[in-house]
């Protein structure tokens, strides 16, 4: 039941996603602003920040689960700026074999003194 629940979320979060970025929205961004609150998505998912994350979500992914995926692209992204920044990410990435798979993670970041600190908080492949 809680893996059928996860990905009716999936799909919500890629149909929002999808809405936003291919309607134009006004709100597309390339980097987090200072405002709080609501999600917003980012317009260049080749920037090397958010390659950044979505490599550490794989990375992380792969400590946690004892998997071997090997990042490819971030294909879209939402942030949320709180006392740090969420991000869900849709992203491609290619197993032992070289076979790509769509998944979908939320990542945390915040700053903990002078130190940036990342989380990896879900983690799933897209069906």
């Amino acid at each position: 039941m809680e893996k059928a629940q996860s990905s009716i979320l999936l799909l919500v979060f890629f149909v929002s996603l999808s809405c936003l970025l291919f309607n134009g929205a006004s709100a597309v961004v390339t980097k987090p602003t200072t405002t709080g609150g609501g999600w917003l998505p980012f317009k260049n998912v080749t920037d090397s920040q958010i390659r950044n994350v979505g490599s550490f979500a794989v990375n992380e992914h792969n400590k946690e689960a004892k998997d071997n995926l090997h990042f490819v692209a971030v294909k879209a992204a939402m942030y949320q700026v709180v006392k740090g920044i969420n991000y869900k990410l849709a992203l491609t990435a290619k197993d032992h074999g070289g076979v790509a798979g769509h998944y979908a993670a939320e990542v945390y970041i915040y700053k903990h003194g002078r130190n940036s600190v990342k989380k990896l908080i879900a983690f799933s492949k897209f069906h």
